[in-house]
């Protein structure tokens, strides 16, 4: 079987690469695939990147980075995708993946353009946006999303059934997201497949050895890590540390993110990420032991060090419209963890309450993450894949 995924791609011996989770989707999802199956012949159409060659072989994928992300990058995958003739054709869509508002709103004749040339057209919708969040002012900036909210409603409904319709079958990454596609956008279950976002086997440095590498001997360390933006909580999460520290001696507090690189240049989003600080700074000088240390980006050689070295990894997202990759990390590490339901957001004082609970029931903590790590094994998630390839239903 020929298998073309169009998507974002990391570079050359990386995984984790700044600017995009889903070109490390990507990456673990097309090796784990050749891995169960060396008869997939499995071919990558992606995104050009300085430094690159424009075609080349890795860990026996076929790379061809074809487009630059506007609007005009469909044709050019299109033209890619007429050469190679796959069987199936599995597309990664985030609603800004692939350039500005233009490339979203024309996103949905590129499915439409696989069905001329492949037995099987899937998309992978990697978030999913409540209707009711496109009347939230914070969120819509956050996102860089622009016009009155019924516009926007009606233009995300529109792209988003499109998609579902034109497909043979849609993929999340989680039951609620199923859920917002069938209530808020009237799409028919039949049409949804779950399947979680999957797990690296990663290599665990011991936890004494990462602190000590880190300089955080005997220290309790609570560890965030993502891009930094407001709906993801970290205000909330500042404030709820405030209070764990007052109970427990010796903790800090890493955020471990990197500047959102839609919004990094941003006079708004500077002047936030000012405010985050020096809020920080004011809540450190109440506080006898306790410390909140801003890392700005991690390194991929340096994600297993933060993440060892982590009692409680903590995602108080207010709004959850995707799948969180920081979670996959949490659990391939094998790190207690802390991720807010999508439908209760928390406030500071309950997630102070529940930091402290898990930190002092960590061995029940783990005992459930190791059980989501055999669960969701990249090659496990494969095998559904290939499943939903081959048409027979997960």
């Amino acid at each position: 079987m020929k298998l073309a995924i169009v998507s974002p791609y990391p570079p050359l011996g990386c995984k984790h690469s700044y600017g995009s989770g889903v070109a490390s989707y990507t990456k673990n999802l097309a090796e784990s695939l050749k891995m169960i199956s060396q008869s997939l012949d499995v071919y990558v159409i992606s995104d050009r990147r300085p430094g690159l060659p424009a075609r080349y072989v890795d860990q026996e994928i076929k790379v061809y980075r074809t487009f630059n992300t506007d609007p005009f990058c469909i044709l050019k995958v299109f033209r890619e995708l007429k050469k190679i003739r796959p069987d199936v054709i599995h597309i990664q869509h985030e609603y800004f993946l692939y350039g500005d508002i233009l490339s979203a709103i024309l996103f949905p004749l590129l499915p439409l353009f696989s069905r001329l040339f492949s037995r099987r057209t899937v998309v992978t919708i990697h978030g999913v946006i409540p209707l009711n969040l496109l009347e939230d002012v914070e969120f819509k900036k956050e996102n860089e999303i622009k016009g009155p909210s019924w516009l926007l409603k009606i233009g995300l409904l529109l792209v988003t059934r499109l998609i579902a319709l034109i497909s043979h079958i849609v993929i999340v990454h989680e039951e609620f997201l199923k859920k917002y596609l069938n209530e808020d956008y009237n799409i028919n279950e039949e049409k949804i497949v779950v399947i979680p976002h999957g797990v690296e086997e990663a290599d665990v440095m011991s936890q004494a050895e990462a602190k000590k590498r880190l300089g955080l001997k005997n220290r309790t360390v609570i560890l965030y890590f993502g891009y930094l933006t407001g709906y993801k909580g970290i205000e909330t999460l500042i404030e709820a540390y405030k209070y764990v520290s007052k109970q427990l001696s010796r903790t800090i507090l890493i955020i471990a993110g990197g500047k959102h690189p839609r919004l990094k240049n941003r006079k708004w989003y500077e002047h936030w990420l000012e405010k985050l600080v020096q809020k920080a700074k004011c809540i450190e000088r109440d506080l006898k032991d306790g410390e909140i240390l801003f890392t700005e980006f991690i390194s991929e050689r340096e994600i297993c060090m933060y993440y060892s070295a982590a009692d409680l990894v903590v995602l108080p997202y207010n709004a959850r419209i995707s799948a969180s990759g920081p979670e996959a990390l949490a659990i391939a590490y094998e790190r207690p963890l802390l991720i807010t339901s999508p439908y209760r957001p928390y406030n500071s004082g309950t997630l102070g309450d529940m930091m402290l609970e898990v930190i002092m029931k960590k061995d029940d903590y783990l005992k459930r993450t190791k059980k989501h790590k055999r669960e969701r094994i990249w090659l496990n998630i494969a095998k559904e894949h290939i499943k939903v390839y081959t048409n027979q239903r997960v």
